[in-house]
């Protein structure tokens, strides 16, 4: 059971010296509510596994939960940080999704219903199902039911975006539950800051993995779709593209064919508004799925190139889980610096658009699968493998200060500028 208030950082940073004795910075840091009282948590610092993550704050920092709500701190920037559950008493606890309304920072949206597909089945966790999305209009101290939501239950969210240039327009990216056994709603949105939603009927019958907005030209929208996993037949995958805002969609061109692909995760560049990324997950695979690669698109979405040192990039991920671990975030600063998340985490830096298989891949954790170092493209920073995260990455945010925020199976952790 939880309690009013768990702290989650009685464990001090790893600190290391340089060639001087003099210590180095601070690398990763587990900062998540501990500790947890389950089977399965061999420690007194464990964390469960975080979906979603927002970072409103230099010290504030809400997080999502696959089955233990919303939980939030005001001191994420302490090396103890105090963390508050917030949603103990509500219906359901199985949160997929986090979204701020960028027009009113006060204003959050959780999306339940887990969207990562568990263990190595095609269908994945009977219990991540959701029942629709709660609001919060106080920073996330407290939360109510939209009841215009109740069309999505027995789905997972995997995404909300509330439109900057509109926050009345707010998509909602949906899949199957496999104990439900409906048919995926794909695209669900309102155009009356959720008074009313509508499925888009152009992506229904979808799962939507993902959804990147383009940041300058918000009318401009990607969505990671990818076939129903309650469907018979081989799965699939793609990305497809709109122009007006949602109302219509096509297919981007430059990747894979579908049947190659399942799970897409999607980031687009804060620092070059046009370049989004996109981490490619495999449709055939070990243990549900392995990773086809990084795709690039420098032209908001509409064509796509593979990208980087193909199969570092896939070792370094360890290869495995794609449906359940798949995520891509780009450095704030530099629009050529992604970090992809499956089992492991990994750095993909001097990615090069005219020459597209350059790039250095650094492993940042620790593994018990494949860590690279087999080629003059790979690396490993050692310094950060001694107290390094859980493996299975699920989210990742930059807090104002620029540390990396990582969302694992066993809570979050903050890497202090990790470029």
């Amino acid at each position: 059971s939880c309690s009013s208030s768990t702290t989650g950082g009685d464990r001090a940073p790893v600190t290391l010296e340089t060639s001087s004795g003099a210590p180095a910075a601070p690398r990763w840091v587990e900062f998540g509510p501990k500790p947890m009282e389950y089977q399965f948590a061999f420690s007194d610092i464990a964390s469960g596994r975080v979906t979603s993550l927002l970072s409103l704050d230099a010290s504030t920092i809400v997080l999502g939960s696959a089955s233990g709500g919303i939980w939030r701190t005001t001191n994420a920037d302490s090396q103890g940080a105090d963390w508050n559950p917030l949603t103990d008493t509500l219906s359901n606890l199985n949160i997929g999704a986090l979204a701020q309304d960028p027009t009113a920072p006060r204003t959050l949206y959780a999306g339940t219903g887990e969207g990562n597909l568990h263990g190595v089945s095609r269908e994945g966790d009977a219990t991540s199902y959701g029942i629709g999305i709660y609001r919060s209009t106080d920073g996330g101290l407290s939360w109510s039911y939209m009841p215009s939501s109740s069309l999505l239950q027995g789905m997972a969210i995997t995404r909300i975006i509330v439109d900057p240039a509109d926050a009345r327009h707010i998509m909602v990216a949906t899949r199957e539950s496999s104990i439900t056994h409906l048919s995926p709603l794909g695209l669900v949105v309102s155009a009356d800051a959720g008074a009313h939603f509508h499925v888009v009927q152009a992506l229904a019958g979808q799962g939507v993995f993902d959804l990147a907005q383009h940041p300058s030209k918000p009318s401009v929208v990607l969505a990671a779709t990818a076939s129903s996993t309650n469907a018979s037949g081989p799965v699939s995958g793609q990305i497809m593209r709109s122009t007006d805002g949602g109302a219509t969609w096509g297919p981007v061109q430059g990747l894979p064919t579908p049947t190659s692909c399942f799970r897409i995760s999607l980031a687009s560049a804060p620092s070059r508004p046009d370049r989004f990324y996109a981490l490619v997950g495999s449709s055939t695979g070990a243990n549900g799925n392995g990773f086809v690669g990084l795709y690039g698109s420098d032209d908001g979405g509409a064509t796509w190139v593979a990208l980087g040192p193909t199969a570092a990039i896939v070792r370094g991920l360890a290869n495995t889980l794609s449906k359940y671990v798949n995520v891509v975030a780009v450095d704030p600063a530099d629009a050529s610096v992604v970090y992809l998340g499956g089992v492991n985490l990994i750095r993909v830096s001097g990615l090069d658009f005219t020459q597209t298989a350059n790039g250095t891949v650094t492993a940042l954790t620790g593994s018990s699968g494949p860590r690279g170092g087999g080629s003059d493209n790979e690396e490993d920073d050692d310094s950060l493998f001694a107290g390094s995260p859980h493996v299975d990455h699920h989210a990742i945010v930059f807090d104002a200060a620029g540390n990396l925020i990582d969302a694992t199976d066993a809570g979050p952790w903050r890497l202090p500028h990790p470029s």
